[in-house]
């Protein structure tokens, strides 16, 4: 598997696919946060938590993930000269904008 796997936006080929991320997120196959069990998908709590196994503190982690949201217009300017339909291109961007939002950084 490459690195970027998680990259690609396998929603769009595969929209009955409900699996959030290709590979686990934890080593242990049972383990979740307790933000998982409520939401049933990877949110803000399970990356830090992730961070904190790897000895990253809250605001590291938070910053990582804010740098995200701050490359927007970067993804939608990609995306927009892709070659993707117009369809296709208002779906991965609604798609990436949803994603976004389950990591909210307040």
């Amino acid at each position: 598997m490459t690195p970027a796997y998680d990259l690609l936006n396998t929603f769009l080929h595969y929209p009955g696919d409900l699996t959030f991320m290709a590979l686990l997120l934890f080593r242990d196959p049972d383990f979740a946060t307790p933000a998982f069990e409520s939401l049933g998908y990877y949110s803000m709590p399970d990356f830090v938590a992730l961070g904190r196994a790897y000895g990253l503190g809250e605001e590291s982690v938070r910053g990582i993930v804010g740098e995200f949201k701050a490359r927007m217009p970067e993804v939608e300017a990609m995306v927009e000269e892709s070659l993707l339909s117009g369809d296709a291109k208002k779906e991965y961007l609604r798609i990436f904008r949803d994603r976004l939002a389950m990591f909210r950084l307040d």
